[in-house]
């Protein structure tokens, strides 16, 4: 669509006619989130509070995409995991995968990145790497090995609460409070 390769689509539970997309743009390197009220004929892009591309790393980082979920819980809520994939070893932000967790109260209006910062350094306490397993800072090996998850990765929120949402990658990670905090629950930790 328009230059774009989708990576995830999601609808709206309780109305199938409202979807939500994201788009990674070849052209900028960046991923969006889109919206349509009327199945798919028309999309708006969705930016408000979204991830973008610092200036002096355009060209060098890339937004693959990422993945959605939505929950008949609270059909307002929108979950978006945003990872990055084949930046260029050159780019001065290092996220080893993982660009950030965003959350929309308000059906996509808005969006709150709910990891206090993005890239390295990582921590599994307040800080985790939600693609990778924790801390992993890279250990030495080629950046690129570290971004591998892109394809591999799942984003769900429970059907009965909103604020508790599962993301796996190399690991499992469980918030039950709506991505303010994680705990790892399964896989690879260091």
């Amino acid at each position: 669509i328009n230059g774009g390769e989708v990576t995830s689509i999601v609808q709206n539970p309780l109305n199938p006619a409202t979807l939500y997309m994201i788009m990674h743009y070849t052209d900028s390197g960046n991923a969006y989130v889109l919206r349509s009220y009327n199945s798919g004929d028309d999309w708006e892009i969705m930016s408000n509070g979204w991830f973008e591309i610092p200036s002096n790393d355009v060209n060098e980082f890339n937004v693959w995409g990422g993945r959605l979920a939505t929950t008949p819980a609270d059909t307002n809520r929108i979950y978006a995991l945003l990872n990055e994939a084949n930046s260029s070893g050159l780019s001065d932000l290092k996220t080893f995968g993982f660009v950030g967790l965003y959350r929309s109260d308000n059906s996509g209006d808005s969006w709150t990145r709910m990891n206090a910062s993005i890239g390295w350094p990582y921590n599994n306490t307040t800080h985790p790497n939600l693609m990778s397993w924790g801390s992993f800072p890279g250990d030495g090996l080629p950046y690129a090995y570290n971004q591998v998850n892109y394809l591999n990765n799942a984003l769900a929120v429970s059907s009965l609460d909103p604020d508790h949402v599962l993301v796996g990658a190399l690991a499992m990670w469980e918030s039950t409070d709506g991505a303010s905090s994680w705990t790892g629950i399964g896989g690879y930790f260091s």
